[in-house]
């Protein structure tokens, strides 16, 4: 039904976009505004110059920042902003949590998390937690919003709201590779082509990453007791379809499509407090056969049309998929090697 109701609307926006776009003097004017090229329609802020003009308080972090650190983790990406606190989980980022001004940190619960101006939680109204979150890798900037400023965009801003900002369609056809090689057999790589042209643009995108984990698992010498990391594939395409630059009011289809697939050998078993002075990074035994999996797919349409004069209106429908896995141990049948369970835990949710 809802894959239904979605191509109806799709089929509107088609028959819309053959009316007459703006004129060209218009686009080239919106092209060399600041920032109109790095950050799109998508954002909430727009730029960091326009934060100042938020009602409450915001701040962004632009690629030009994003590139001087090189993070792939968006928790280190965020220790950078004021007003907003972090909590290590895996020691990657995957799951981060995320408490702004004191709202706590739980699976960033009281904080809306949006990808290009749309709530990306499972369920947001229902079950905000963020189980999954967009690949920092691939993000263009960080938009923080704290106070009044992030009442309307969605539910659960009780801190606040965090916009992560995908990478856009460059200007002109180029492509962007990077493979970063780390500890651990780590491997982390994005890149990323496309092109604009005058009426059809498009983006295809990847970002990949994979590590053993710098935690071990407690088995005898020589014997392999399995990773302790993570394995994730993300693909994103970007089409836009615009009508003739000779138009006098500008009108774009907007198309986003990706999938990404998780998954990550991590557990909810903890460490007593003696264990854990002697060695933070031991797992044990009963924790070998945790992981969790996280597979995500999204579809999102957005039509904008502008007119000379400057008004600028836009809707996004947006279709999703999520499926979540965690199995964990519920008891141990015997002792020893740990390798036999009574009952293993499985739970299964679909958004």
């Amino acid at each position: 039904m809802r894959i239904l109701c979605f191509l109806r609307a799709l089929g509107l926006m088609l028959v819309t976009v053959s009316a007459p776009l703006r004129a060209a003097e218009t686009l080239q004017e919106a092209d060399s505004a600041p920032g109109a090229d790095s950050l799109d329609e998508v954002t909430i802020i727009g730029h960091r110059r326009a934060a100042a003009d938020v009602p409450g308080s915001a701040h962004v972090v632009d690629a030009e920042a994003l590139k001087v650190h090189l993070h792939g983790d968006v928790m280190r990406v965020l220790r950078a902003v004021p007003g907003v606190y972090v909590q290590e989980e895996d020691g990657y980022g995957l799951r981060p949590n995320i408490g702004i001004r004191g709202s706590g940190l739980d699976r960033s619960a009281r904080v809306a998390v949006l990808e290009d101006g749309v709530l990306i939680a499972p369920a947001p109204y229902a079950a905000p937690s963020a189980y999954y979150f967009p690949t920092q890798r691939r993000m263009h900037a960080v938009e923080v919003l704290k106070g009044p400023a992030a009442i309307a965009v969605g539910p659960r801003t009780t801190g606040g709201a965090v916009n992560l900002v995908s990478t856009p369609i460059p200007s002109a056809f180029s492509g962007y590779g990077d493979v970063r090689f780390g500890a651990n057999t780590t491997i982390d790589a994005h890149a990323w082509i496309g092109d604009r042209g005058e009426r059809f643009s498009w983006l295809v995108e990847t970002a990949q990453a994979e590590s053993d984990g710098f935690k071990t698992i407690d088995g005898p010498a020589g014997f392999n007791t399995g990773k302790t990391g993570f394995d994730i594939d993300d693909y994103r395409v970007k089409l836009q379809f615009d009508s003739s630059p000779s138009s006098a009011l500008y009108q774009s289809l907007r198309l986003k499509a990706g999938v990404t697939d998780q998954v990550s050998n991590e557990t909810y078993l903890g460490l007593t407090e003696a264990d854990f002075q002697d060695d933070p990074y031991r797992r044990y035994a009963a924790s070998a056969g945790d992981v969790f999996g996280g597979d995500h797919e999204q579809l999102q349409a957005s039509y904008v049309v502008e007119t000379e004069s400057g008004w600028r209106g836009e809707v996004t429908d947006r279709i999703f998929h999520t499926d979540e896995e965690r199995k964990r141990l519920r008891e141990l049948l015997e002792a020893g090697m740990c390798d036999s369970f009574r009952e293993l835990y499985h739970e299964e949710k679909q958004f």
